[in-house]
C-alpha cells in the first residue's frame, strides 16, 4: 500500500486508493458537451404517478445528434381521437446542441408514446396508437411523411444494430411483422404465426424478449430443467433451439454471441453483471465498487451497435440486509461505460441517486451518452475520456 500510495500524486491519492481496491483504475468523468432543458421547449412536468406515464424518450444518432421525444399539451376544450388534447413533440438537436428539426404528432395518450431510430438514422414515433416512420423525397424532414408501420397498438422490439424492428400487433391475423431498414426498407409478415397456438411453449414465437438481426430470444423457468434460453431465425419459431444461458436476474442481447446477465443471489459478487458468450463463457466481469450492485430491472442496457461498448446503470445501497428483508437505501449512482474488447471502463458518469424520470442512450459508435434525468439532458463525449485513459 505504501508503494501504491508513492506511485500517487498527492492530489490524486483517493482515486489512487480505490483503483487499488477495487482491481480498476477509476476513470476521469468525461466533460459535458451540451445541456438542455426540456421545460424551454414546452414540456412540462405531471404531478404524482403521472411521471411513471409521461417519462420523454431519447436517443442518439451516428453523427452524435440528440432526438428527443416528450408530450406537451396542445389544446384545450372539446377533443376527439382525431384531435386529442396532446402533442408527441419530437426534437433533433445538432452535435453541439442546436435545433435542427421540430416536429410533432397528435396523441391521446402520455405512457404509450416512444422514439426509434434506425441503422440509417431516420426517425421512428410511436404515438396515437400507431408506429409511424418520417420520410422524405428531398431530405426535407421538416416537410416529410409519416408513413404507417403499425396502424394499431403494437409491441415493438429494435435489434442492436437498429437495423431490424420486429413489431407484434395482438390482434390481428398476422401478428408478427420483420420490418428492415438498410439496404432499402422492407416489410416482412410471418404468416404461420397467427395460427392456433396449443400450448404455453408456442406461446413464445409470439412473446419475444430480443431481438437481433437474425433471432429472437425469450428467458424464462421451466419446473424439468430450470433457468433457460430459446432462440429462433426471425419467422421459424419451429427452428427453436437452446442455449446454455442461465441468468437469474436481469439480461440483455448485445449480439448472437454476447450478452449482458445478472445473476441474483444473496451473494454479493451474484449482484455483478457478466458480459457473456452464447456457451456461457465469461468474455468479461467488470470490477464494482464497494456497496455496488445493478440498476433496477426496468433500467436499459445500451450498447454500441457493434456490442463492443457498453453503458449500464450502478447504485450504490448501504443498509440492505436481505437475511432481515431490508432494502437498504440508494446513496448514489452513476453510468459506466466499459469496453468488452480491452475490459476496461472508460467512462463513470455520476448522475441523480432517485429522479422521477430518468433514460440514457449510447450512440451507435459508443463515444456520445445522453442522460435525461427529470427535467434535463446532459450530453457527455467518451472518446475524450478514452484517450485520457
Amino acid at each position: 500500500m505504501y508503494l501504491a500510495l508513492k506511485r500517487c500524486p498527492l492530489l490524486t491519492v483517493i482515486v489512487c486508493l480505490a483503483g487499488n481496491v477495487f482491481g480498476q483504475a477509476i476513470p476521469p468523468v468525461p466533460s459535458t458537451a451540451f445541456t438542455l432543458d426540456l421545460r424551454s421547449y414546452g414540456w412540462e412536468a405531471p404531478e404524482g404517478r403521472q411521471h411513471e406515464l409521461n417519462a420523454p424518450s431519447i436517443a442518439v444518432d451516428h453523427g452524435g445528434r440528440i432526438v428527443l421525444g416528450f408530450t406537451v399539451q396542445a389544446r384545450s376544450g372539446v377533443v376527439t381521437r382525431n384531435q386529442p388534447s396532446l402533442d408527441f413533440r419530437i426534437m433533433r438537436f445538432s452535435p453541439d446542441g442546436k435545433v435542427d428539426l421540430s416536429l410533432s404528432l397528435p396523441t391521446h395518450v402520455r405512457g404509450t408514446n416512444a422514439i426509434y431510430l434506425s441503422d440509417t438514422d431516420q426517425i421512428i414515433a410511436r404515438a396515437n396508437d400507431r408506429l409511424q416512420f418520417l420520410q422524405s423525397d428531398d431530405g426535407n424532414l421538416q416537410k416529410g411523411e409519416w408513413k404507417t408501420l403499425c396502424p394499431q397498438s403494437c409491441r415493438v422490439l429494435q435489434s442492436p444494430t437498429r437495423r431490424t424492428l420486429v413489431l407484434y400487433a395482438r390482434n390481428s391475423n398476422t401478428p408478427l411483422t420483420i420490418v428492415r431498414f438498410s439496404p432499402e426498407l422492407a416489410l416482412r409478415r410471418c404468416d404461420e404465426a397467427h395460427r392456433l397456438i396449443g400450448s404455453n411453449d408456442e406461446a413464445i414465437q409470439n412473446d419475444a424478449q430480443y431481438i437481433t438481426d437474425e433471432f429472437a430470444y425469450f428467458h424464462n423457468w421451466e419446473p424439468e430443467s430450470g433457468y433457460f434460453t430459446y432462440r429462433w431465425p426471425l419467422c421459424d419459431y419451429e427452428h427453436r433451439v437452446k442455449i446454455p444461458l442461465r441468468a437469474r436476474g436481469r439480461w440483455a442481447v448485445l449480439n448472437d454471441d454476447t450478452f449482458v446477465v445478472y445473476p441474483y443471489s444473496n451473494r454479493k459478487k451474484d449482484e455483478e453483471p457478466d458480459v457473456i458468450s452464447s456457451d456461457s463463457h465469461v468474455k468479461f466481469h467488470p470490477t464494482m465498487q464497494e456497496h455496488e450492485s445493478a440498476g433496477t430491472i426496468w433500467t436499459p442496457i445500451k450498447s454500441s451497435e457493434r456490442g463492443n461498448l457498453v453503458a449500464v446503470d450502478l447504485l450504490t445501497i448501504r443498509g440492505r440486509n436481505r437475511t432481515l428483508d431490508l432494502s437498504g437505501h440508494v446513496t448514489a449512482r452513476r453510468i459506466a461505460v466499459y469496453d468488452i474488447e480491452t475490459g476496461k471502463q472508460l467512462a463513470s458518469i455520476p448522475v441523480n441517486p432517485r429522479p422521477r424520470n430518468f433514460e440514457f442512450d449510447l450512440s451507435p459508435d459508443g463515444h456520445r451518452l445522453a442522460i435525461l434525468e427529470d427535467d434535463k439532458v446532459r450530453v457527455v463525449d467518451i472518446e475524450g475520456t478514452e484517450k485520457a485513459n
